[in-house]
């Protein structure tokens, strides 16, 4: 091989490296949960499922049996499950607040990452669709209880799958203050799981972002969550007999516009949008599986909880409930 040749050889290594090293920073490799994990304990039956450490996804796919009028294929996750635990600095550490803090936190990337196969048949959006739209990639599995298992597993947050379009003030806001409160139940009662996603009144979609030459996204009316979480051994006790072995659920709904999320005065009361999950299976075609008992489930999917569990509201004074990033 002569000077010129191995010239063009090197130069090619070079540029499959720098090649390689590129799609491997924006597409991380999608790996199991830890075998503790039970992301998916209580969710329903996905439709396309991506599984990571921290989450699982079940993402619409083009199967036509949604029954969402319009476009059939609406680019945005069908739900996003996660169990979150409580998470303790070493032993050693346990006496003063400020250890009771995340220091491993990544930055959000500048461009999010997507499914190369999701994309690859049109299903999945990429960063591109949300770029200037005015709308957030509202994350649905939130980094900050995610980074709990790990670094990596933060990261696979970034994630336009794992994402719906939400308004900047809904997803900073009053969504963001939820995601805090359910980690400070985490840490009251050693593990929950939520299941989130989004919700199209009537089964329609009226709104959509992406230009005219990027995948079209569908902006949803309302986003719910749904949280779950086994009984403590004093409301064991003290439950009947067919509700002991019961787990615990909040439901929510919440509107992307409602009362009080903007102005000077807002208003987080989370049990403004408690409901059912009669009411969030019959508008999303969603069944969850919160019991192998048929006449358990209904009980719990019919009951609209009468208030929060402790905390009902977000203190992050309280650092040893309310895991934040650590202070630099």
């Amino acid at each position: 091989m002569g000077i010129l040749g191995s010239a063009l050889t090197a130069v090619l290594l070079q540029t499959l490296i720098v090649v390689a090293s590129m799609t491997m920073a924006n597409t991380p490799l999608v790996q199991e949960p830890p075998e503790e994990y039970d992301h998916d304990r209580f969710s329903p039956k996905p439709d396309i499922e991506r599984a990571y450490p921290g989450f699982i996804v079940s993402f619409d796919s083009k199967d036509e049996d949604d029954d969402v009028a319009g476009r059939d294929i609406l680019r945005v996750p069908h739900w996003v499950s996660q169990e979150v635990r409580r998470w303790e600095p070493r032993e050693a550490f346990h006496n003063e607040d400020k250890n009771w803090c995340l220091d491993s936190l990544v930055s959000e990337p500048a461009i999010w990452f997507t499914d190369t196969d999701l994309f690859g048949t049109g299903v999945a959006p990429d960063d591109d669709s949300y770029r200037d739209s005015g709308f957030d990639k509202g994350q649905m599995a939130m980094a900050l209880l995610v980074e709990r298992i790990g670094s990596d597993a933060a990261y696979d947050t970034y994630t336009v799958i794992n994402a719906i379009p939400q308004r900047p003030k809904f997803s900073r806001g009053i969504w963001q203050n939820l995601s805090l409160l359910t980690g400070a139940w985490a840490q009251k009662y050693g593990k929950i799981w939520l299941i989130q996603g989004p919700v199209f009144y009537d089964q329609t979609t009226i709104a959509w972002i992406g230009d005219k030459e990027e995948r079209k996204v569908a902006v949803p009316d309302a986003a719910f969550k749904i949280v779950v979480r086994d009984k403590t051994e004093k409301e064991r006790l003290v439950a009947e007999e067919l509700e002991q072995d019961a787990p615990e659920v909040l439901a929510f709904l919440y509107p992307q516009l409602g009362p009080a999320y903007f102005g000077a005065q807002k208003d987080y009361r989370h049990s403004r949008f408690l409901t059912t999950v009669d009411e969030v299976e019959e508008l999303t075609g969603l069944d969850f599986k919160l019991s192998n008992d048929p006449d358990a489930e209904r009980r719990l999917e019919s009951r609209r909880a009468e208030a929060l569990w402790e905390p009902i509201e977000v203190d992050l004074s309280r650092r040893q409930l309310f895991i934040s990033k650590c202070d630099n």
